[in-house]
C-alpha cells in the first residue's frame, strides 16, 4: 500500500531493496506512538513504513543529502509530511554516538549500513564497526525496545549478530526479552540470502 520511486537505469542503486520488503512491514507493526531512529537511511523506506505505522516521531540519517532528497520524494509520493529535522545529512555513526552523550533515546533503532563506504577519508566498514554499531544503539534505546540490525556483508551470520547483541546487552546491562533472526522475502529464492551476491541477514531484538 506504500509507493517508491525507483531509477531502474541505475544498475547498482535503483533505490528500493526489494528483498527487505517483509521486515519492513514487520518493523511497522511495533512502530504505533514510538521514537524511532533510522540509520544509513538510504531513500527512507523504512522512515515510510515508519510513519504509516503511526510512529510518533521519526529521524532519518544518512551521509548523502542525494540520497535523502529521493528520501523526502518517497514521503511526498504517499502524502507523509515530515517533521523538522525528520531528514538529518550527517554520519549515522556519529549520530549514534552524539544522542549517546546527550541522552537522546529512542524505541527503535533500525541499522542497515552498507557493506563498506567512503567519505571525507574515512573510512567505514560493517566487518570492523559493526559491534560499536550494536554497542552504541544500545546505549540509546528505552525500556520495551528494540534493535534491527541487517547486512549485506556475507562473512556476519544470523547467529554472529545474536551472539554479538547478547553480549553486548550483557554490557549495558540491558535484558533480551525477544530475539529472532529474520532473512529475505518470499520473492527470493530458498538459499539466496545465503549467496555472496544477494546475501541479507538481520536479527530483530527487543528488550525488557
Amino acid at each position: 500500500g506504500l509507493k517508491f520511486e525507483v531509477d531502474m537505469n541505475d544498475t547498482l542503486n535503483t533505490g528500493l531493496f526489494l528483498d527487505m520488503r517483509n521486515n519492513r512491514e514487520i518493523i511497522r507493526g511495533l512502530l504505533k506512538n514510538k521514537k524511532v531512529l533510522n540509520c544509513f537511511a538510504y531513500t527512507c523506506s523504512f522512515g515510510v513504513y515508519a510513519r504509516s505505522g503511526e510512529a510518533s516521531s521519526v529521524i532519518n540519517t544518512d551521509i548523502s543529502k542525494k540520497i535523502l532528497n529521493k528520501g523526502k520524494r518517497n514521503y511526498e509520493l504517499n502524502g507523509i509530511i515530515p517533521e523538522k529535522n525528520e531528514f538529518t545529512v550527517f554520519d549515522s555513526m556519529e549520530y549514534l554516538k552524539i544522542a549517546v552523550k546527550k541522552n537522546n533515546m529512542f524505541d527503535i533503532v533500525i541499522i542497515d549500513p552498507p557493506s563498506f563506504s567512503t567519505h571525507d577519508g574515512k573510512a567505514f566498514s560493517v566487518k570492523k564497526d559493526i559491534s560499536v554499531l550494536i554497542d552504541t544503539s544500545l546505549k540509546i534505546i528505552n525500556p520495551g525496545g528494540y534493535l534491527f540490525i541487517a547486512t549485506n556483508f556475507s562473512e556476519i551470520s544470523g547467529d554472529d549478530l545474536k551472539n554479538r547483541i547478547n553480549s553486548l546487552s550483557i554490557d549495558n546491562e540491558k535484558t533480551i526479552k525477544k530475539i529472532k533472526i529474520m532473512g529475505q522475502d518470499e520473492d527470493f529464492l530458498d538459499g539466496s540470502s545465503l549467496m555472496k551476491e544477494s546475501y541479507l541477514v538481520a536479527v530483530l531484538a527487543e528488550f525488557n
